[in-house]
């Protein structure tokens, strides 16, 4: 089990931005298919928003990661203490 989890769809442009930017810096990642919603249509191969996951995107929003950003954006800022550039500039 990875130090990141990233928590998306992979079809989402945002979880493809995060997950290249991820692959970039050599930071090793899980990436852990959710969907945005807390109720997903039945029928679908991974789960929506859990009640217990609900507090790590108080947006309600993919891409997340099981850290304290909830916006694909500050995911990219994230340096993981390897890095002190910036790549979302």
């Amino acid at each position: 089990m990875s130090d990141i989890l990233l928590h998306g769809a992979g079809g989402s442009p945002f979880v493809r931005k995060v997950r290249i930017v991820l692959a970039e810096k050599g930071l090793a990642y899980e990436h852990v298919p959710t969907v945005p919603v807390t109720d997903p249509p039945p029928g679908l191969p991974f789960p929506g928003i859990t009640p217990e996951l609900r507090p790590k995107t108080p947006l309600g929003k993919i891409p997340f990661a099981r850290m304290a950003v909830a916006r694909s954006c500050q995911l990219i800022r994230f340096d993981g203490g390897t890095h002190g550039r910036d790549l979302s500039q």
